[in-house]
């Protein structure tokens, strides 16, 4: 599988951006004050969800 192929398979297949619940409940928050949906972690996961989605986009345009 290439790379290319992973991203697609993980944002079509596996609805890689479902994972964000998982990230979320699994925090540390003794040290974080405010929302969890704001910790840096979960805002990370986040973004690079919105990158692999917009490259797995990008992929499959290329591949029409």
């Amino acid at each position: 599988m290439t790379l290319d192929e992973a991203i697609v398979a993980l944002v079509d297949e596996f609805s890689l951006g479902d994972f964000i619940y998982n990230v979320r409940e699994n925090l540390d928050l003794r040290d974080f004050k405010g929302n969890s949906w704001d910790h840096p972690r979960v805002m990370r996961f986040s973004d690079a969800v919105v990158a692999l989605t917009v490259r797995a986009k990008e992929i499959k345009n290329a591949a029409s």
